[in-house]
């Protein structure tokens, strides 16, 4: 399987060290590493979860000082939700 390794330096371990020979298999150290796909998405996703919890809070939080009850406040905030998930996701 090829992945591209980000973060990783040139240098690997050698095949036959006791941390990375089990039995007959010999898988090279990759300690500290992630594929580029992880890190990448991860870092994205929180961002988005940031984002759309952020706008959720900006559409409730006035709309329970103006008065609006509970259920009307959390409508509003689940709306705006919404709308940045699709927002984000769509472009």
């Amino acid at each position: 399987m090829n992945v591209r390794w980000c973060f990783s330096s040139s240098r690997r371990a050698p095949a036959h060290t006791p941390a990375t020979t089990f039995g007959h298999v010999n898988a090279p150290s990759r300690t500290g590493s992630l594929p580029c796909t992880v890190a990448v998405v991860l870092p994205t996703l929180a961002l988005v979860v940031v984002v759309t919890l952020s706008a959720a809070v900006a559409a409730g939080k006035p709309a329970r000082l103006d008065g609006a009850t509970h259920p009307a406040a959390f409508t509003r905030a689940a709306a705006a939700f919404g709308a940045v998930v699709k927002a984000l996701t769509s472009a």
